[in-house]
C-alpha cells in the first residue's frame, strides 16, 4: 500500500529567485534618498536598512509607517507626535496661495 502525502506548505525564495533582488548599489541609493528626506546620516541609515532586512521582510517591524519610523529612530531621528504633525500641516496650509 502506497501512502500519498499532500503538501500543505510551499516556500518560495522571492528575492533573487522569483524577483530580481537588485544590486546593493541600487538598494543603497534608495536608502540614501530616504535618509536625505529624514535629514539623517546616509551611511548609517543604509546600514540600518541593510541590517534589518530579515525583520522587515518578516513584518516584525510592523507596517510601512511603523517600519520607517523604527528605521529612523535607530539612527537618532524622532518622528513627530500627532500635535507636531498637525502644527506642521497648519503652517503648510497657511503658506498656500489663496485661490
Amino acid at each position: 500500500m502506497t501512502v500519498v502525502r499532500r503538501s500543505r506548505t510551499i516556500i518560495f525564495d522571492l528575492y533573487g529567485t522569483l524577483l530580481p533582488g537588485g544590486s546593493r548599489l541600487r538598494r543603497d541609493a534608495i536608502a540614501f534618498q530616504m535618509a536625505d528626506v529624514l535629514e539623517v546620516d546616509r551611511k548609517k541609515f543604509a546600514d540600518v536598512v541593510r541590517d534589518t532586512f530579515d525583520e522587515r521582510v518578516r513584518g516584525t517591524m510592523g507596517g510601512l509607517s511603523e517600519t520607517i519610523s523604527e528605521l529612523a529612530q535607530r539612527v537618532g531621528f524622532q518622528m513627530p507626535d500627532e500635535k507636531e504633525k498637525r502644527h506642521g500641516q497648519a503652517i503648510a496650509a497657511a503658506s498656500l496661495p489663496a485661490v
